[in-house]
């Protein structure tokens, strides 16, 4: 039956094309056709078999018996992913309280994690790739003690590790004190490591499943890997973006109005500036929740410079009542008993509406549900959109030199003697 819901992601340019120059659109697409990616380009995402993914499972289902609250450490791609999908969908009931560290070098956040774990019991998943990550192993460090000191001789039953070199440090150290240890496929970098244990252990931890995310994902990759760009969403979102790009739209701004989906904005910005940001290209990514930051950057967007452009990530909502004491909503102007979608939706209209008359252009993707399987598909959708991009500005989508030189330089710098 037809209720009216969106079924699929689906892409809007309307509201960017009275910006378009024609010219800056034929050259992205004659560059695209002249050397288009195959659909296989990205086959290497996702690739886990029934053996590995019922290990995780089986890892996922000890963690949720064992723990109120797991600690994830990581930084960059090695947490974003997991992050995205956790703090989007966690239902407290349904898994672990999930708790975030190893991304940063800051002793008064990590003394309040350790605070904040009083009268928990806990488990811990460390990640990354190179096994040699600074602010990973120093709070690895950290927590090893604390594990021992809370748990004794049990502790190695509840720490769990995921990394990609058996010779980085802490696969070495999860081998010789007999932690719980998954691997990362050497072929697959950090910002997109969405679809490997990386994520999939600490999603499937808190309770959601992985198995219908990972349906999204390949069904995303299969969908979004056409070369005929009039078909493909995805592929019209990476043309856009390009075309805007060169006519001087050089800040993308992602914008959700639902505050469950932050997080997987910020995978978004890792996973588009490291991939494409090379010899002096690539687009400023911001991410923006609205309507709180309008509160600030909606003075940006109406009489601040016209370089930017924005992409909002719509969740099509089902009607969502929520009802309001009636003095207030009469002060108000509502009905008592409100429709939140339909508030949320008409001043997300009227706000793209106000900021393309300020000359902002503007993108829309729409998310059908917010659910693992959607979820999957927008990841799968957003990675095939940043090859893209990046083949189109001729740089290497899978390399981050700079990063690179900044995690060996802060490594030199730990080793020398203070």
């Amino acid at each position: 039956m037809d209720d009216g819901l969106v079924r699929k992601i689906l892409f809007d340019s309307a509201g960017a094309v009275e910006f378009l120059d024609p010219e800056a659109w034929r050259s992205a697409l004659a560059r695209w056709q002249a050397e288009p990616l195959p659909a296989q380009a990205l086959s290497w995402l996702i690739d886990f078999d029934e053996t590995e993914l019922a290990h995780i499972e089986e890892l996922a289902e000890k963690i949720r018996q064992q723990a109120d609250a797991v600690v994830l450490l990581g930084v960059g791609g090695s947490q974003a992913g997991a992050k995205a999908i956790i703090e989007a969908l966690r239902e407290p009931q349904k898994g672990p309280e999930i708790i975030y560290a190893g991304h940063n070098f800051s002793g008064h956040y990590l003394q309040n994690v350790l605070l904040s774990l009083a009268g928990k019991e806990i488990a811990v998943i460390a990640v990354s790739k190179s096994g040699n990550t600074a602010e990973t192993l120093l709070a690895f460090g950290v927590f090893r003690q604390y594990m021992k000191e809370r748990y004794g001789e049990g502790a190695k039953d509840r720490i769990y590790v995921i990394s990609g070199y058996k010779t980085g440090a802490l696969g070495k150290l999860a081998q010789k004190a007999g932690y719980a240890q998954l691997s990362i496929p050497p072929q697959v970098g950090g910002r997109y490591s969405i679809f490997t244990s990386v994520a999939l252990l600490p999603i499937a931890a808190a309770g959601i499943d992985i198995r219908s995310f990972l349906a999204g994902g390949v069904a995303g990759m299969a969908s979004y890997g056409g070369e005929q760009w009039s078909k493909n969403p995805c592929l019209q979102y990476a043309l856009w973006r390009y075309s805007l790009y060169r006519q001087g739209y050089q800040n993308e701004l992602w914008v959700t109005w639902e505050p469950c989906l932050s997080f997987f904005g910020t995978w978004w910005r890792q996973l588009f500036v490291e991939s494409e940001s090379k010899d002096g290209e690539g687009d400023y990514p911001v991410v923006a929740e609205y309507s709180n930051d309008l509160h600030y950057l909606g003075q940006y967007l109406k009489e601040g410079p016209r370089n930017i452009f924005e992409t909002v990530v719509w969740l099509a909502e089902a009607p969502l009542i929520l009802p309001l004491e009636s003095n207030t909503a009469a002060i108000i102007g509502m009905e008592p008993e409100a429709n939140w979608a339909f508030v949320n939706e008409q001043v997300m209209q009227k706000t793209r509406e106000v900021h393309r008359q300020a000359g902002v252009p503007q993108l829309l993707i729409t998310l059908p549900h917010l659910n693992a399987y959607h979820l999957g598909e927008l990841a799968a959708f957003f990675a095939q959109a940043c090859l893209v991009g990046a083949s189109l500005l001729g740089c290497d989508p899978l390399s981050q030199p700079a990063v690179d030189t900044y995690k060996d330089q802060v490594r030199e710098l730990l080793k020398k003697d203070k």
